[in-house]
Formats: structure tokens, sequence, C-alpha cells
């Protein structure tokens, strides 16, 4: 299958110069394969750091992975060079699957038919959201080769997890994308062109927000071309939202109210494309100024620039300790109820729908009906319950101890109860149960030995794990009524994922060192 030229951005600019950056994983046996290629490109005359005249030589950075062991290492390769030969690069990637690169054959498995979009520079835009743009002055169009690489994958989340985290900061740098917050990029080629036909500024004065257009190849910004929509908040409400039509002249919008946060989005009047989003939060800010007459007067202003205080200072040698808040009392009050309500809003909403549950010591007759009431949930019967929780075989025979559990080997009558526990030593007061209460039930241990030789827990986190819930418990249950306990519903899986490969070990030592004993 031949790739056209339509897959590919435009290569009707000649102006344009691209740095594509290589991030590959030299394995042991001397195979190289592709962890992430990145292509950035600009027009000539807005390049910023990139050279003038690109020289087409590649630089290489090698990144240590000795910790890693039996793992290779990374390297990534760099170079400055016109668009339209990178796109040529590209086009001999998807035809013959390989990058020569000095002798070095890097390997690739791409999707063929690529992924377009757009990566904004939205400032206090969640990293797991969307793809930032790699330009701190421009949004970009993406065009984007899938890679799919499961065992680059696995590799670079074990980097992520080695505690390197400063070279790999430094790196990704250079590489122009944020790796360590994508994994699911691993292995792809993504081509970012920068919107870099404007430029565009917000900010805020005093009273008013000014937003700066420009156009980067000339003087004047040609009239009925773009649009923009700027808004301004505080405390979440909406100070302002305004529609304009983007001329060469600044706009120039009041504000009556205090603001925490701007933004402003802006888009192609021809076709309505929004080709750059900016949104930033705002520090609030006090202002002092130190004046001299026949003492010294301190005055200080809010962020309205309004004088809060006037403090003459008598003697040069008097000292004074001067206190100010950043925002008036009545933004910072308005600010802290917001706050609050928000905490108390998200507390609630959690409880209504099941997912949270807190309770002190004295509360522990509801901790155990909302205990209960997980397991209550007939979903998918044939599916098993894990209760993990280190101590389980741990407790006292009082009527609390006996309503929760006797509740709980009832309500699960009839489905697949696991316990997970970690004690190797244990009574057996499980037996004494009817065989009719606890037949579904199967308890086992996992321990391992510490440095003095003792065998302890393996795993120290308490869960409930239902078919169509995964639930953290911050206590045993032996604990519960001296010292409360909070459940709380996590959407992951990663304790379902922890709960089911501790289950799948072979009874006795495994290799990692675990020792699996069923106790029931």
């Amino acid at each position: 299958m031949i790739m056209n030229d339509a897959s590919l951005p435009e290569r009707s600019d000649e102006n344009r110069t691209a740095r594509m950056s290589v991030l590959a994983w030299h394995q042991e046996d001397g195979k190289v394969y592709n962890m992430f290629t990145h292509i950035r490109h600009r027009r000539n005359d807005t390049m910023g750091p990139w050279a003038e005249k690109p020289n087409q030589i590649w630089h290489t950075t090698e990144f240590s992975t000795n910790e890693i062991a039996g793992a290779g290492e990374i390297r990534l390769y760099r170079t400055d060079t016109p668009l339209a030969h990178c796109l040529d690069l590209v086009k001999d990637i998807l035809d013959k699957g390989v990058l020569d690169i000095d002798d070095i054959e890097i390997c690739y498995t791409l999707e063929r038919l690529p992924r377009t979009h757009w990566a904004y520079r939205n400032h206090i835009m969640p990293d797991d959201i969307s793809v930032v743009s790699p330009f701190t002055k421009h949004s970009a169009k993406v065009t984007e080769f899938w890679g799919f690489v499961t065992e680059a994958q696995e590799y670079w989340q074990t980097i992520l997890e080695s505690g390197t985290s400063q070279q790999i900061t430094s790196l990704l740098r250079s590489l122009g994308f944020r790796l360590d917050k994508r994994l699911d990029r691993i292995g792809n080629l993504m081509i970012s062109g920068a919107e870099d036909h404007i430029t565009s500024t917000l900010n805020k004065r005093t009273n008013h927000l000014r937003l700066s257009v420009r156009d980067t190849g000339r003087n004047d910004l040609p009239a009925n071309i773009y649009s923009a929509t700027i808004w301004a908040k505080d405390s979440r409400d909406t100070i302002v939202q305004h529609y304009i039509e983007v001329t060469k002249e600044d706009t120039v919008i009041n504000i009556e109210s205090e603001a925490d946060q701007i933004g402003f989005a802006i888009y192609r009047q021809l076709d309505g494309q929004c080709i750059d989003i900016w949104e930033a939060a705002l520090i609030r800010e006090i202002t002092f100024t130190t004046n001299i007459t026949t003492g010294q007067t301190l005055r200080i202003h809010d962020s309205r620039r309004r004088i809060d205080n006037i403090v003459d200072i008598g003697s040069a040698y008097s000292v004074i300790n001067v206190g100010g808040d950043s925002s008036d009392d009545m933004d910072r009050k308005i600010r802290q109820a917001v706050l609050g309500r928000i905490s108390w809003q998200r507390d609630r909403d959690a409880r209504q729908e099941g997912n949270l549950g807190r309770y002190e010591p004295d509360q522990i007759e509801q901790a155990i009906d909302f205990f209960l009431n997980l397991l209550n949930h007939r979903l998918h019967p044939d599916k098993p319950i894990y209760l993990a929780d280190p101590f389980f075989m741990h407790r006292d025979l009082d009527n609390i101890s006996e309503r929760i559990y006797s509740s709980m080997f009832g309500l699960t009558r009839g489905r697949q109860l696991r316990i997970l526990c970690g004690q190797l030593d244990v009574d057996s007061w499980l037996s004494r149960y009817p065989s009719l209460l606890t037949n579904h039930i199967t308890v086992k241990s996992f321990t391992r030995k510490n440095k003095r030789g003792e065998d302890k827990p393996s795993f120290h986190d308490r869960y409930l794990i239902t078919p169509d819930k995964e639930t953290i418990i911050t206590h045993s249950i032996n604990g519960w009524h001296s010292q409360g306990v909070t459940f709380a519903t996590l959407p992951y899986g990663v304790y379902r994922a922890e709960a089911e490969e501790l289950w799948a070990m072979n009874i006795g030592r495994n290799s990692n060192g675990i020792y699996v004993r069923e106790v029931k």
C-alpha cells in the first residue's frame, strides 16, 4: 500500500522548518525500536530557538537505564530539517517500516491511516484530558500515526517507576512531549504543526482585560479573518464572556469584579475552526510601596489599587511587621465558601451514590450496614467476591464481630467469597461456623519473610472487590470499633487486578518470595 500525501501535513508551504526527535529503544540483542517520534514544524520566521538554516545533522543523547537489568538503553535522536525533507522521511517510515540514522536502523510498527486532532495551550487543563500543545505561544494541528507496541509500553512504564525522574524530565523537554503522562502514545509518530500565522496574548490589568492578536508575517492583521471569545471567572462564577471580531487594534474589555481565571479562544471565520485556546489561573497580588517624607510611610494597596492602609514609621531604626491579605476580605470569604461547598457537595454526591462512607468508632452499626450493603449486590452472581484484610483471621468473638462475620457469610451464600489475609499461624475459629454457612468461602494467607526472617503479611491494603465495585477499606474489620473506618469506591480496577494476581499464585513459596497457604 502506498501512502499518499493527503495523509500528511500540507507540503505547499516550503518556508517551514521541522525538528524531528526520535526516542529509540536499543535492545541488548542489537535491535532498535521506536518508542516515540515527534516532529514539530514552524514557519522559518517564527522558529525562535531553531537554526535559520537547518543542517539535517542528527544529534544523539543517551539515557542511562542501568538500574533496569537486561533492558538495553534509550537514546534520543534529533535533527532540524526543512519540513518537505522531514515528510519524505515519514513516507519512507510508512513504506519500509524503518528509519536509517547514521547506519542505525530504527524499526517502526505503525497503523497506516493517521488520526488528526488539535493540541491547545491550555495552561490549566488537566494532563489526562487531552494532548497539550508543544508550543508555548501557539496551539497545534496534530497528525498522529499510532503504533500500539505493548512491549515498549511495559518497558517505558518500568523506566517511569525506576526513580530516574530528573533524567526523564530533561529527556522529555528535548522530546517536546510529556510522554511520562501519555503511556498510550508509546510507539507512535506524531507531527505537530504550530498554528503560527498569528500570535495572541491576553493580559489582565487593574480593571480590564486586553487581547492582542498580531499577524506574524505582516504589520496589519487582515479584517474579517478571525473571531474570538474572551472570558474571566472568579471563584468559578463567570464575570466576563464576550464574543468579538478580531482586528489589528487591541480589544479592551472592562471588568467590574475581581478575577482568578482568564482565557480566550480564537476561531477562523472561514470554517469556524478553533485555532487557539489559552487559559490561566491568576495569582492574587498585593503591592507594597514606601515613600519617605519626614518619616517613612508604607502604603499597602490591594489588587485593585485601592489603599488598604497607611503606616507612618517615625524612625529609621523602627522595626515594623506588616501583614497583608492577597485579596479583598469579601473575595477571600467567597472563595472559602465556594471551596467549602464543593467539598461538601462531592462528599454528599459520593455518599448518595454509595461510593463513600465515613464512620467514627461510635458509628459502628452504620459502618456494618454500609459494608453489608456492598456485599448485597447481586450483579453477576457467577463472579467471585474478593475481600483483602491482612488481619482477617485476627478477631474478637464479641457481639459486633459475630454480626459482621455471620451476616457476611450469609449474604454471600451461593457465590464465591475469596478472602485474602496475611497471617501464616491462625486459629480455627472459622470451623466453629456450620459448613452450610462457610462452604462457599476460601481463605488464603500471603506472607513474606522480613529482614529478621519473620513471616509478615505480603500486602497491607484492605479492599472489597465485588463484580460491580472496587472499594478500599481503611482499617481491618477487627479495628472498626476502636478506630472507625472509611469506605471509598475506586474506578480504576487496580485492586481487582492485584487480588486476581495474588489468588492465581501457586500454593507454597513462589519465586517472588511470597508464601501462599490455603487456610480454609
